[in-house]
């Protein structure tokens, strides 16, 4: 599943990730994994176990309106080469327009093009 590590023990995912878990199974993170088509993930990656999964209490499954949960984890993810903790603006502080930020993830490249299978890092202006 893909997930942000906010704190050395807890996660952002989408709850949508989440929810492919069947009810009762554990959950797993992988951090510092970019590179998905390794047979054993990439050298330093570290999987923790999920403790307890924090729901936003006004997801919408229907429009996937605050599609987001937090993951506890069982331990700490050890902050290395490849593995850091996302920045996140202070309560009440917002952010100018035109203002450049970073992205990463998996997942579809554009419109009819494949899904990305490495990590890919992008900058945009918002």
């Amino acid at each position: 599943m893909g997930h942000t590590t906010l704190h050395k023990a807890i996660s952002l995912s989408s709850l949508t990730c989440c929810s492919i878990v069947r009810s009762g199974d554990a959950i797993y993170v992988r951090v510092g994994d970019h590179d998905l088509t390794r047979k054993y993930g990439s050298p330093g990656a570290q999987t923790l176990r999920v403790a307890t999964t924090y729901i936003h209490h006004n997801h919408n499954s229907q429009t996937l309106d605050n599609d987001i949960a937090l993951l506890k984890l069982h331990g700490q993810a050890e902050l290395k080469d490849g593995v850091c903790l996302v920045c996140l603006p202070a309560r009440g502080v917002s952010q100018a327009a035109g203002k450049r930020c970073t992205v990463t993830g998996y997942g579809y490249m554009g419109e009819g093009t494949y899904w990305s299978v490495v990590l890919t890092v992008s900058d945009l202006v918002y």
